[in-house]
């Protein structure tokens, strides 16, 4: 296996891009071999705009697979205004010292479960 450029990552990202009509969005990207998990992005949904940063670990990941990771991270961009919405009635309700547990939950499971069911079905439509 040949691990793959950073011009290679970018041509994923930039077919994703064109498929899911984020054409103008700012999206930018950079490596980070201290992340906890494959990846993590920051979406800034009002001013479309989205920063993934990659831990170098998907490198070594079977080509699918990378694409798979770089997918899922861009579908956050459409979760995200639920997120937005859901999170101010979520921190009503929960007393401060259980909210980030809770959220963190939340994030893993539905936010999550959705946006990998949506990678699925993207990979096999392509």
């Amino acid at each position: 296996m040949t691990i793959p450029s950073d011009e290679e990552i970018q041509r994923i990202i930039d077919k994703w891009r064109k498929i899911l009509g984020l054409d103008d969005w700012d999206i930018q990207w950079c490596w980070n071999d201290g992340l906890a998990h494959d990846a993590q992005v920051r979406v800034y949904y009002s001013e479309r705009r989205m920063r993934m940063t990659f831990n170098c670990s998907i490198l070594d990941y079977p080509d699918r697979e990378r694409e798979e990771t770089i997918l899922h991270e861009l579908l956050h961009s459409f979760t995200q205004p639920i997120d937005n919405f859901i999170r101010p009635f979520i921190e009503e309700f929960l007393p401060p010292c259980t909210f980030m547990p809770f959220w963190r939950g939340y994030n893993d499971v539905a936010d999550n479960t959705v946006v990998d069911n949506l990678v699925r079905l993207l990979m096999k439509a392509k």
